[in-house]
């Protein structure tokens, strides 16, 4: 018997909306209000890196002292840990030490 939170592949989205490294925050944060979405991908050398959330936008730019005109790649963190999609939750979760609080960034 299952229980728990469930596999990973269970709490995203297939259909990324992708800016490149280069693209601005200004750029982001329009693209989030059109779409009515809370984050989206960053792509640096063909590849995503990192997830962009209106939360870091706040704090990680604009809290910071930072602009809008700040590139996407400079605001991404590049040492966030993957997971495969058929996943458990818990493995990550639990295994990691890391406490379930809310959406998490999964790439």
């Amino acid at each position: 018997m299952e229980c728990g939170i469930g596999k990973i592949d269970k709490h995203f989205t297939r259909e990324l909306v992708v800016l490149e490294a280069l693209a601005r925050c200004t750029e982001a944060a329009v693209l989030m209000r059109e779409r009515r979405i809370g984050s989206v991908a960053v792509r640096d050398g063909g590849q995503v890196v990192d997830l962009v959330t209106e939360r870091d936008l706040v704090t990680r730019v604009l809290a910071a002292g930072g602009t809008s005109d700040l590139a996407l790649g400079v605001v991404v963190r590049r040492d966030l840990p993957s997971v495969e999609p058929r996943s458990r939750v818990e493995v990550y979760a639990g295994g990691a030490g890391i406490a379930h609080s809310g959406p998490e960034k999964v790439l």
